[in-house]
């Protein structure tokens, strides 16, 4: 399973099983199949040009490895040189250089071979459907300008992209994480936003230069990027600061600091705008006494295993809160009191599934919805809190939500 907020290299380095791990296979087979049509369409399996070529391998490597920070994705500067190649120097070469980068990363450590043949696979078929748009559109291998070529260059780049993105949503999928229309947005745009711009634009300028310049002008221009690293990073780090501050240590939930700046901010919005969302108190009844009988460790077990069980059972945009030791708060935007009962079955469901007899606890759940149950965020929180300590009183886990009372589960 992936965790939320990865990179897409770290998307691209997910293992899996069953039919995930087979659709991996299966990718890196197709790109092999993809590298063979090529260069026998081609007439050469090697790189027409090898000196050229060893010195985008470098240039790509280096940028992949150095990638830049622009707000919360980075900037894979490797990419400028990989399409560069594609459009000067033609799918096997370009081929041959993901190989190569690919075979660097398996060395370096930083991917599994199985992941390595999978992304050999992916940016094979990446290629030649890019390079295969780009001489549909009028492009000539090594052959073409800005002026003339504006379309076929920009259209082969966003159709390479188009792949990527989708061959990595397809196996989160098969993973398990949502349907593949979401996960697409998500990679796509939500995540990188005007960074796409940026992307191609990057790619474009690099492969002009090249085309006219020489290798010596693509290298420049990425020392000049590079060299505007620290520039990115600074407000990055920043960002990754403020986050931090907002995390729970031991859970990466958010913590009591978010809490009150979402209730100011967020929450006023939503009211404001009079959209609804519901609050899961969720209290983990009598911590205490699994931290005195079967120690400190198992408690802060039973802490991560009710959050990594909330993170399965909410969405992806849902909001999982750490409000003190025992006591957690989850925020379902867009979500009435109904489907606030529904998220607490399915949470105590999970719960058993993960737990078994390992560690016996129970929670008691309070679930409250805005406008339903109160008029503010803040009031919404007291009346939750005292739904959930009224279910101390039930045996076993229990879902009170205001009003009589009444045991739900």
């Amino acid at each position: 399973m992936l965790k939320r907020g990865e990179t897409m290299s770290d998307l691209q380095d997910t293992g899996g099983v069953s039919g995930e791990g087979v659709y991996r296979w299966m990718v890196g087979a197709a790109g092999l199949g993809a590298f063979a049509a090529a260069s026998a369409a081609g007439g050469a399996w090697l790189p027409t040009d090898p000196l050229q070529w060893a010195a985008l391998t470098l240039l790509y490597c280096g940028g992949a490895l150095l990638e830049v920070p622009v707000g919360k994705v980075s900037l894979n500067l490797g990419y400028m040189a990989l399409f560069a190649v594609m459009v000067n120097l033609g799918a096997v070469d370009a081929m041959w250089l993901v190989f190569a980068a690919a075979a660097v990363m398996t060395l370096r450590g930083r991917r599994e071979v199985r992941s390595s043949l999978f992304n050999f696979g992916q940016q094979c078929l990446c290629v030649a459907v890019g390079v295969g748009v780009f001489q549909l559109l009028g492009g000539e291998i090594g052959n073409f300008s800005l002026l003339h070529h504006a379309l076929a260059l920009l259209f082969g780049s966003i159709t390479f992209d188009v792949v990527n993105v989708a061959l990595v949503a397809a196996g989160l999928v098969l993973a398990g994480e949502g349907d593949f229309a979401t996960e697409f947005f998500e990679l796509y745009w939500k995540r990188r936003r005007y960074t796409v711009v940026l992307y191609h634009a990057l790619a474009l300028v690099c492969a002009v230069l090249y085309a006219h310049e020489g290798l010596v002008a693509a290298v420049l221009l990425a020392a000049v990027i590079l060299s505007m690293r620290s520039a990115f990073q600074l407000p990055y780090q920043l960002e990754q600061q403020r986050e931090a501050a907002l995390r729970d240590g031991m859970t990466e939930a958010y913590n009591y600091r978010f809490l009150t700046e979402w209730m100011s901010g967020e929450g006023a919005a939503l009211v404001q705008q009079e959209i609804p969302f519901s609050f899961l108190f969720i209290d983990i009844d009598d911590l205490k006494s699994i931290n005195d009988s079967q120690g400190h460790a198992a408690g802060d077990a039973v802490i991560r295993c009710v959050v990594d069980c909330l993170r399965r059972v909410c969405r992806r945009d849902d909001r999982i809160i750490r409000y003190g030791g025992d006591e957690f708060l989850a925020v379902l935007v867009g979500t009435e009191r109904r489907g606030g009962l529904s998220v607490a079955g399915r949470l105590l469901r999970v719960l058993e599934e993960e737990v078994g007899d390992e560690i016996q606890f129970t929670l008691s759940i309070g679930v409250a919805a805005y406008p339903d149950d109160a008029e503010s965020p803040s009031e919404l929180f007291d009346v939750v809190d005292a739904a959930s300590y009224r279910g101390k009183e039930d045996p076993g886990h229990s879902v009170r939500i205001p009003g009589d009372g009444a045991q739900l589960a």
